[in-house]
């Protein structure tokens, strides 16, 4: 792999983990919760407050996804493809690459792409949302291979 080239994704069923600021992931997915709460009755906030516990719960476990040759094929360039974002993605070295966002409500985001082959790669992610909070999360992707069972994509 050439500096400068995104590396090869491999299609077939791959195995994601998430790990770091748990809160901040929830923020960052959900928005300020509690304002968006407020005004609702209260079995339906108890709904809500019960989802996002089982969201918590659920954080850290691995989760499987099956990728097809088509999404394998378009993978680095999905990433860029966002409703409230503009993202540039900038491979600096062989298996290495900064994605920066900037979303609309003042949101930014330094995602460090660490590539070790076509199987396995992390996205280690630090966001500052305009309020100054920082949030710090990893993912981490690994092929387990190419057979999806029962999975599709």
């Amino acid at each position: 792999m050439a500096a400068g080239q995104a590396p090869v994704i491999r299609p077939g069923l791959w195995e994601v983990t998430k790990s770091g600021d748990l809160a901040g992931w929830i923020r960052l997915q959900m928005g300020d919760l509690e304002a968006q709460l407020q005004g609702l009755p209260p079995d339906q906030q108890a709904q809500i407050r019960q989802t996002i516990k089982a969201q918590i719960d659920a954080f850290g476990a691995p989760e499987k996804s099956c990728v097809s040759a088509e999404e394998a094929a378009s993978f680095w360039q999905d990433q860029l493809t966002s409703d409230d974002c503009r993202r540039t993605l900038d491979w600096q070295a062989p298996g290495q690459g900064i994605m920066r966002a900037q979303c609309e409500g003042g949101r930014n985001a330094t995602t460090q792409i660490t590539s070790r082959g076509a199987d396995e790669f992390s996205m280690a992610t630090d966001s500052a949302t305009p309020s100054g909070a920082k949030i710090a999360f990893t993912l981490n992707m690994r092929r387990l291979g190419a057979d999806c069972g029962a999975l599709k994509p």
